[in-house]
């Protein structure tokens, strides 16, 4: 991925940006090729014909603007892969409500991809975005994949078949796996010398004192962007914000996300279901554990697209009721906890972890973990395991004090007896390595970050991290 981000930077010109894409195909990808003649593979038929109407215009734009443009045997080779066209509705998005993609499944397993640490992760980019304290705006990049262009000598792996006819697709499409690392890469190049700027993939937030500016430089470069909108008011990162009584500026789901079960219910659906109720968001509270319970328990037996059984429905329509009554996903979006004293809330059950951060007067975010079915540590030891996942959930947002609570008075002896060096831990059982080597990576979190803090014991009813430990008792 370093040979491609370079690869990128040498291509970014003073107007639009060029994307070569030779580096990903390896020293065989001239070689590939994907059955016969190329064929029509799209199909219309599950849309209405209002969206059948939104596709067909979206795809004229295609062609009008010259990103589809008829395939020349002389100029572009033979065909080497068709990709299929496909129609997505994204009811949510006003611009695109159906949005033209390609299927590149079998173009993506000829990419040898390798980001390392340059892939983008949403919940990533969020702990950042939430901590900026002074006034800013997002900008949205138009058309953000249009707008790079394919090398003409790749081309022929952008075949489009459209009423019996062949074209060429000449920019990068959505659907190809590394279309995010290469955008994101491309507009970290563009802002490069713009330290207040962060983006993710192709949403890009500013100072608003800087908008005006970052929007001319973004269009310099070929990357146009939509007029900035305050984010008091936006739909950041798939996160609606809003202003509450108290002219705090809180998060919740943004408007369209189907929250109920489809009638027939498979393997895959509940998946996608779980998939849409926690997704990136940074507070779910007792949603994530029972989400995550509920795909397990759809694992045990069901293939992917067969009816799932009559146990997993009834917890599909418990959970359903439960989310009905309240939905957990929403909190405080502004929370700058780096500089205040916050508290992790550390706990463990036999079915998961949880760890739960508070700060600047509002829950930051919620974390569970999942134990595996076969695992039988003790609890001592799965307490500790807690505390040490929390930590880290703490370093996540540059935590500078901090006060551990556990409801363990083991753990809470263990940890005060280590960090305070009060006394050598003993445990006279088969973990004295398991725990000690735990214990030594509590340590070396706090004297490599410098978290300042204390330790705090709490009873197990009091502590708020419980119900992250804790699935429906049907499901069990």
């Amino acid at each position: 991925m370093a040979a491609l981000r370079s690869n990128v930077n040498s291509k970014v010109k003073g107007h639009l940006p060029y994307m070569d894409y030779s580096s990903l195909f390896g020293s065989q990808g001239s070689k590939v090729t994907f059955g016969s003649e190329p064929s029509p593979h799209y199909t219309t038929k599950h849309l209405s014909p209002q969206q059948e109407e939104r596709f067909t215009a979206a795809v004229d734009e295609w062609f009008a603007n010259g990103w589809l443009i008829e395939h020349n045997p002389e100029v572009h080779g033979k065909p080497a892969c068709v990709l299929h066209l496909m129609a997505v509705e994204q009811e949510h998005k006003l611009s695109t409500p159906v949005r033209p993609v390609l299927d590149y499944r079998h173009l993506n397993r000829q990419l040898v991809s390798h980001p390392g640490n340059d892939s983008p992760v949403c919940a990533e980019s969020l702990r950042p975005w939430r901590s900026r304290e002074d006034e800013h705006e997002l900008l949205d990049i138009r058309k953000a994949y249009l707008q790079v262009h394919v090398q003409d000598d790749l081309l022929r792996y952008q075949v489009v078949v459209r009423q019996d006819k062949t074209y060429v697709m000449t920019r990068m499409g959505f659907g190809l796996s590394v279309a995010p690392t290469v955008m994101d890469i491309i507009v970290q190049y563009v802002t490069r010398d713009m330290p207040e700027v962060d983006n993710y993939v192709d949403d890009v937030i500013v100072p608003k004192p800087l908008s005006s500016a970052v929007s001319a430089r973004l269009a310099a470069y070929g990357l146009p962007t939509k007029p900035a909108e305050d984010v008091s008011s936006a739909r950041v990162l798939g996160l609606q914000l809003f202003t509450e009584a108290d002219n705090e500026l809180h998060w919740r789901r943004r408007d369209g996300v189907q929250l109920e079960v489809a009638d027939e219910i498979t393997r895959r659906e509940v998946f996608s279901w779980c998939g849409r109720l926690t997704s990136h968001y940074p507070v779910c509270s007792w949603l994530r554990p029972a989400c995550g319970y509920l795909k397990r328990l759809a694992s045990v037996e069901s293939a992917w697209d067969k009816p799932v059984c009559d146990t997993v429905v009834h917890c599909c329509a418990e959970l359903q009721a439960m989310l009905d009554k309240a939905d957990p996903a929403t909190s405080k979006w502004a929370v700058n906890v780096e500089a205040r004293d916050c508290t992790v809330w550390c706990d463990a059950s036999d079915v998961a972890y949880g760890a739960l951060l508070e700060g600047d007067g509002a829950v930051v975010e919620y974390r569970s973990w999942l134990r595996p079915a076969s695992d039988r540590r003790h609890i001592n030891v799965a307490e500790l395991n807690a505390v040490l996942r929390g930590l880290t959930l703490a370093t996540d947002y540059r935590v500078k004090t901090a006060t551990v609570v556990t409801n363990s008075k083991t753990v809470y002896g263990w940890l005060s007896a280590r960090l305070g060096n009060i006394h050598r831990v003993k445990t006279n059982s088969l973990f004295n390595v398991v725990v000690e080597r735990r214990l030594q990576a509590v340590e070396d979190i706090v004297a490599e970050t410098g978290m300042q803090g204390h330790l705090r014991w709490v009873p197990s009813a009091e502590n708020k991290a419980d119900k992250m430990t804790r699935v429906p008792d049907t499901f069990v």
